[in-house]
């Protein structure tokens, strides 16, 4: 479910409800906000370049809680990942994934569902490994 999806599920049963329910549904519009404001602020301006991947992920981590994607060449010793429009070696990659959506700064200030990234890496890197962090 897309933060926009479940922002709009929130308010609609905060209106309707009072309670528990109604704070953890703010909480949860809260994260949502802080989390695309914190990748669009990476994407318009990006880190120093000697800031590693999965420091940026863990800095997702920190405002809300999510999980840990990391790729590795599963039959190279470097894959490929894009990276502000371009498909640059490394030789791993990780990326913050929270509701179904992966946050990679540096690939693009929208999210995008962690299935299409999954897929996007693996057809570029035959034999890529793909776990939880």
């Amino acid at each position: 479910m897309s933060p926009s999806t479940a922002g709009a599920m929130c308010r609609r049963r905060t209106q309707a409800a009072r309670g528990a329910g109604a704070i953890a549904c703010a909480m949860m519009m809260l994260m949502d906000d802080r989390l695309l404001a914190l990748l669009q602020r990476l994407h318009d301006n990006p880190p120093l370049p000697g800031k590693d991947c999965s420091e940026i992920a863990e800095d997702f981590a920190a405002v809300a809680p999510g999980r840990i994607l990391r790729a590795r060449p599963g039959n190279t010793r470097m894959m490929l990942v894009p990276e502000y429009g371009v498909w640059a070696a490394f030789e791993y990659h990780e990326v913050y994934v929270h509701g179904g959506k992966v946050f990679d700064p540096r690939y693009s200030g929208s999210p995008m569902p962690e299935w299409r990234y999954r897929r996007m890496v693996a057809e570029r890197n035959p034999g890529v490994v793909i776990t939880w962090s």
